[in-house]
Formats: C-alpha cells, sequence, structure tokens
C-alpha cells in the first residue's frame, strides 16, 4: 500500500477540521514515520491527554467485521454506553452494513473523513459537533486494520452524568471523505448516506 503524506496534508487541508480534530490531526501528520501514518502504539505514545477522552480505536476486516477496540470517556458520555469490545455493526441498524463497513475501509486504505453530528443534552441544549477519522499504519496477519475517531463535543454541566447526553450511532446526515492513497483520488462528499465515521 502507498501512503502519501503531501496528499494527507491537501486531505485535512479540504476536510476543513477545526478545535481539537485541527490539533489532532496535525499531531498524527507529525508521527508519521517512513513514509506511513502512525502504528496504534506510536500514536498511544505521542498523546494530547485532553483528547484522549474523545478517542475512539476501531478494527475493520474488509467486508467482514467493524469493532470498537477502545472508546474513551467522552464517546461514552455522549453516546450513554461504553462501545469498547462492541461490534459498531451490531449496535446500528443494518440497512446499510455493507456501505458502512466499504466507508471504513477506504479509511484504513488512505482516506481522512469528517462529519458532523447533533447531540441533545439533558439540560435542553443541542450542539452540532465535528468528528473526524484517520487510519493507522497496523496490519495483521488476518488482514484486521486499525483507524481511529474523534470527536469535538466535550460534556458540560450535566452531561457528566452518563445517560443525560442523547448522541445517534447512525450515519451522520453531512460527512465527507478525502483520499490520500497513491494514486490520489477524491470520494465525492455524502450529505446523506451510510456511519458514525
Amino acid at each position: 500500500m502507498a501512503w502519501d503524506i503531501a496528499g494527507a496534508r491537501a486531505a485535512l487541508g479540504a476536510l476543513r477540521l477545526h478545535g481539537a480534530n485541527l490539533e489532532l490531526a496535525s499531531r498524527w501528520l507529525q508521527l508519521w514515520h517512513d513514509g506511513r501514518p502512525p502504528s496504534l502504539a506510536r500514536f498511544d505514545a505521542h498523546p494530547i491527554p485532553s483528547h484522549v477522552p474523545a478517542v475512539a480505536v476501531f478494527e475493520i476486516r474488509e467486508g467482514v467485521a467493524l469493532n470498537c477496540i477502545r472508546a474513551g470517556d467522552y464517546t461514552r458520555l455522549a453516546i450513554g454506553f461504553d462501545l469498547t469490545g462492541q461490534s459498531v455493526l451490531a449496535v446500528t441498524n443494518n440497512v446499510n452494513r455493507d456501505a458502512r463497513l466499504d466507508w471504513c475501509w477506504k479509511i484504513v486504505e488512505g482516506a481522512a473523513t469528517v462529519s458532523y453530528r447533533a447531540f441533545k443534552s439533558m439540560g435542553g441544549g443541542t450542539v452540532r459537533a465535528q468528528g473526524m477519522s484517520l487510519p493507522l499504519s497496523d496490519r495483521r496477519a488476518d488482514g484486521t486494520r486499525l483507524f481511529f475517531m474523534h470527536n469535538n463535543w466535550r460534556p458540560q454541566g450535566t452531561d457528566w452524568i452518563e445517560g443525560s447526553v442523547s448522541g445517534d450511532l447512525q450515519t451522520p446526515p453531512e460527512r465527507a471523505m478525502r483520499s490520500f492513497a497513491a494514486p490520489a483520488r477524491d470520494i465525492a462528499p455524502e450529505m446523506a448516506g451510510a456511519g458514525w465515521f
């Protein structure tokens, strides 16, 4: 697999990341080594501590499985339960299963994504927060690969009470992907589609 760091920079710029997403994407770029994105071990060894609770790490086998191997505390608060160890396909609807697997496989092949999701607080307010996903370079013998997701949503006030926030695990209504696999190609944004990624 050929990775293109210049293409990755361009892809991230085109997605217009902001806030913590921009900081974390910049760190991810800094951690590239030998022409590849960081491995999970390298990514974990150089964290931005304030953003760690908002990171979730996923493993995917092409066309077969999509599992969360680690979800931070902010992810748990945002969706009301711990996604760690869960099959994403089992906790979301199956209508777009194949499309979800395909979307996430494109990430690990070399793509960056951005999405926007609403989180409604028990206190009455609704926040529209930006999320992103980026690949890690790990590749297991069985073909499993890894990527991470981060969302700019942060708990405020009563949001710290588990179950007080309504966050949807289904496909966000607004999302886009930019490929940086060599040769680079763009994948059109979707305004209605198929995952949390």
